[in-house]
């Protein structure tokens, strides 16, 4: 019986998901229905993570070798990238595909923790970083892993330039130079543990040729622009992976990818489709949740006589009701936050809680700064009425954020607040997109934006006054200094420390207001054990621990 079914950029990306199925998916739906942790100078950092991380635990004590593990393909994964160059990645499915080929020096874990890979360990120093390097990693044709390929992949990057998914790691980072044939020297802008974040790269092998050709737990096989194979390193430094086969294959598009997971094609699928939880089958089908580091905000733009006011911004923050769009327009695909970090983070305070949906303390606030209400129930100043235009991009195709806009217009507008919905075309990627022309040029007083945040939780792009992504012209020295501070922290409990003061100085200050932050989804069967919390953007990153159930 067929299975039911139920999932870097550097500048802002506003992210709209289409609430609707396509057609042919809704045709085909008949076939569902059965780190671093030191900051002294010459000491060497303590992570208190394994090396190699331990097996997460399962049902089957002894798992066994082999199998085909079948994915879909990203589209145009060749496109522009014939040398198969993992540094000209510029999606997160690309990066999901080149992961499992190519090591980065230091790695993420799934609550964004900087964690060991090539670089075993690091200390800092009063410029930067030394990164001492594994002494036991092999090329996939056997040859040693040495400092000369930490460089050349650093070369290599600063040729690419800012059109890559790394390329933050040119902003943070100066140099890297070889000390030894097992240690580089890393030159940072800021000297604390967020500029580590930027070393999270795939390493090329130095004066190589050949063609998708990393260290990691899987080497290529095969690459065609409708396959993509991948065979188990046995060689890894790290525990060998279970599946014998990773298998990509084109599919055009999500609907269809879907699709071939009912049909028994795949048999994983990530998704970012808000309906796919009705596809979960006991027995046949998990939907997982999986955080992201999308962003939903409400810019405020702090010219407003009114929103000028921290007290006003509180009212509006009390007057939205998050829930319901979360629940009614994500189909619960979000997680509410009040602050810029991501809810899973281990940088997130989970106290800093402050503005739930509480429509008569925000009219106390109001009524506190001397607002009334006319006899038509109109918020007034004086005798003025309230108004307030809210932007929104909008595209054909993606409405969910222009969906959520319009709930939190009815939120403002059933306390007399009049909303003026300014729904502008946008066409990502364009320079001369209509929506973020009209958002630099500040028409607006609230914005409804998103943002693909750093996993360093770098902020200063959006709350320093001369921020690239700081819309709303917020100016603030002592939330820049708070900033500062925790970008010069170079051990985690300090680093923590920061965050959260920052934390508190944002929910206190209200610059701009977040809403959630998105999740996505993967389709996987179940046959499928030993899947731990998975983590976008590398969902597979504990791939060595999963295996098929016998």
């Amino acid at each position: 019986m067929l299975r039911r079914l139920g999932m870097h950029m550097r500048n802002i990306k506003i992210f709209m998901i289409s609430s609707k199925i396509a057609a042919m998916l809704l045709l085909l739906s008949f076939l569902f229905l059965s780190i671093a942790g030191c900051a002294h100078p010459g000491s060497e950092v303590n992570t208190g993570i394994p090396i190699t991380p331990s097996p997460v635990p399962s049902q089957d004590p002894n798992p066994v070798q082999g199998g085909t593990l079948r994915l879909p393909m990203p589209e145009n994964i060749t496109a522009g990238n014939s040398k198969l160059n993992p540094l000209l990645v510029k999606t997160k499915e690309m990066y999901q595909v080149y992961s499992l080929v190519f090591d980065p020096l230091i790695a993420v874990d799934e609550s964004n923790g900087l964690v060991p890979s090539l670089a075993r360990s690091w200390t800092s120093f009063d410029g930067g970083w030394l990164l001492n390097l594994r002494s036991d990693v092999k090329w996939h044709d056997g040859s040693g892993f040495t400092a000369d390929d930490v460089v050349e992949t650093f070369n290599a990057l600063k040729a690419i330039g800012g059109d890559s998914y790394f390329s933050d790691a040119l902003v943070n980072v100066n140099s890297i130079t070889k000390v030894d044939e097992l240690t580089v020297q890393v030159q940072t802008r800021d000297p604390g543990l967020i500029s580590l974040y930027s070393l999270n790269i795939p390493i090329i092998k130095a004066n190589s040729d050949k063609l998708m050709f990393g260290t990691g737990a899987y080497r290529a096989d095969v690459v065609t622009d409708d396959r993509i194979v991948l065979n188990v390193n046995a060689e890894w430094w790290d525990k060998t992976p279970y599946f014998e086969t990773v298998e990509f294959l084109a599919r055009g598009s999500n609907d269809l990818a879907i699709a071939s997971y009912g049909a028994g094609m795949l048999d994983l699928v990530p998704s970012s489709q808000l309906t796919v939880g009705q596809y979960a089958s006991a027995g046949e089908t998990i939907v997982a949740d999986c955080m992201t580091q999308q962003m939903e905000t409400l810019l405020i733009n702090h010219a407003n006589k009114y929103l000028a006011d921290v007290r006003f911004r509180k009212a509006i923050a009390q007057l939205i009701d998050r829930s319901s769009i979360i629940t009614n327009i994500y189909m619960n695909k979000a997680r509410s936050s009040d602050v810029p970090f991501p809810p899973d983070s281990w940088l997130y305070d989970g106290t800093q809680v402050a503005y739930d949906y509480d429509v008569e303390s925000a009219k106390k606030i109001l009524m506190g700064m001397g607002f009334s209400w006319d006899g038509d129930e109109k918020l007034v100043w004086g005798h003025n009425q309230v108004k307030l235009r809210l932007l929104c991009g909008s595209i054909t195709e993606n409405t969910i954020r222009a969906d959520a806009a319009a709930l939190i217009a009815d939120n403002l507008n059933a306390v007399g607040i009049e909303v003026e919905l300014i729904n502008i075309e946008h066409d990502i990627g364009n320079e001369d997109d209509p929506f973020m022309l009209k958002l630099s040029e500040g028409e607006w007083d609230l914005a409804a934006v998103g943002f693909n945040l750093s996993q360093g939780n770098d902020l200063s792009r959006y709350l320093f006054s001369d921020g690239n992504n700081n819309y709303g012209n917020y100016r603030d020295v002592n939330m820049e200094n708070l900033i500062g501070q925790m970008k010069n922290m170079r051990n985690e409990q300090e680093l923590r420390n920061r965050a959260y003061e920052v934390q508190a100085y944002f929910a206190q200050e209200l610059p701009f207001i977040v809403l959630y932050f998105r999740l996505d989804s993967v389709i996987y069967t179940t046959r499928i054990n030993g899947v731990g919390t998975l983590r976008d953007p590398n969902l597979l990153r504990g791939i060595q621990n999963w295996y098929f159930i016998r």
